[in-house]
């Protein structure tokens, strides 16, 4: 994420933990669901990564306890506590 938003990148992005609120999800906003191994591959944890172009308003919600293993995010964008709304 933070060498996407060094380079200058015309998109923005979110990759967050299960927990989210996404309003309103706009068509141009690209979703994949990943599933990751957890440590000894004793499970595994789900992430949803959004992708859209900047320009494009849309904002996400985390519902879990904010820390940097829930959720990262990179672009233009604006933070108010666990909401983050795109631009």
């Amino acid at each position: 994420m933070a060498t996407a938003a060094a380079q200058g990148s015309e998109v923005n992005a979110m990759v967050i933990h299960n927990r989210k609120v996404l309003r309103p999800p706009p068509a141009s906003v690209t979703r994949w669901n990943v599933e990751v191994s957890e440590f000894l591959g004793l499970g595994t944890k789900g992430f949803a990564i959004f992708v859209a172009p900047k320009g494009v308003q849309w904002t996400v919600t985390n519902r879990g306890d904010g820390g940097y293993t829930n959720w990262c995010f990179a672009g233009h964008f604006d933070r108010d506590g666990s909401t983050v709304t795109f631009h």
